[in-house]
């Protein structure tokens, strides 16, 4: 990880912001306009900050960042807009999580970057505390 890289993303990382378009379709993440596409034809947009779990998956993890975590857990969330992302899930074990299941997102680290080791964060999704 790159610092300059996350701080130009740190729109999309802190604040799930993405693109819809004029017809109503939404996007995440923000990408350019295509070839031959109106500059204006996506605008900025803030995705929902809940969703239900669409399905997951437990991972083993080589990468040192997550020495602390022997199992990473990812999950596909369908959020309230109907945009569909992936993303790493938190405070929850694999026996609690269940298809359909209420999410919300939050801030987590995702671990550091650069000599000086400086933490950079990001959105994870865990199972939603209150309705």
């Amino acid at each position: 990880m790159n610092l300059p890289k996350q701080w130009r993303l740190k729109g999309q990382r802190y604040r799930l912001e993405g693109q819809r378009h004029n017809d109503g379709r939404v996007r995440f993440p923000a990408q350019p306009a295509k070839l031959g596409e109106a500059s204006d034809a996506w605008q900025p947009y803030q995705l929902a900050n809940t969703g239900e779990l669409y399905s997951w998956t437990a991972q083993r993890s080589n990468r040192s960042e997550f020495d602390h975590e022997p199992i990473v857990l990812v999950g596909m969330i369908k959020l309230a807009d109907g945009c569909m992302i992936t993303a790493q899930l938190t405070d929850c074990e694999p026996s609690e999580l269940q298809i359909g299941m209420a999410m919300e997102v939050v801030t987590r680290s995702w671990g550091k970057v650069g000599e000086d080791d400086l933490l950079v964060y990001g959105y994870k999704f865990r199972p939603k505390l209150v309705d």
